[in-house]
């Protein structure tokens, strides 16, 4: 069986580092591993580094709950990743944007279409409970 690739699945998080992740119970070991991961080196100075790598943390957390595969999470990590610097990178996106990016990436990775670089990873039930959970989480606190 081949491992399905496509949209942003493997971007972010190879095979070896989420199963570094999955090694280990101990949740400052997590940040490291992402810290090193993502390049980011000031995770104790910078607030915004600290946030970021905190969000993708409680969004690997949210896959571990919910039982999502290993490409799952891989792709859950790129899309919030991605939708995370889409909105806070330079001015400021308005919610409904923001929302509308999660929906274009979240659809990518739901219908197997390889030459169109999509990739059938997430199941309706998968979308369901990801989009309560970034309802609940990210954009309730969007305009914070």
């Amino acid at each position: 069986m081949s491992t399905p690739t496509g949209g942003l699945l493997w971007a972010d998080l190879s095979l070896d580092t989420l199963r570094a992740l999955d090694a280990t119970s101990d949740p400052k070991h997590k940040i490291q591993i992402l810290t090193d991961t993502m390049k980011i080196r000031h995770y104790h100075d910078n607030p915004r580094s600290t946030i970021l790598v905190d969000f993708c943390l409680y969004n690997l957390i949210f896959c571990d709950e919910h039982g999502f595969s290993v490409p799952k999470k891989s792709a859950f990590f790129s899309i919030m990743k991605s939708v995370f610097e889409y909105s806070f990178s330079g001015e400021r996106i308005k919610m409904e944007e923001s929302l509308n990016f999660f929906k274009k990436n979240v659809m990518t990775h739901c219908v197997e279409a390889p030459a169109a670089g999509r990739v059938g990873v997430f199941s309706l039930a998968d979308v369901k409970s990801m989009t309560k959970f970034i309802g609940e989480t990210f954009y309730r606190n969007y305009t914070a």
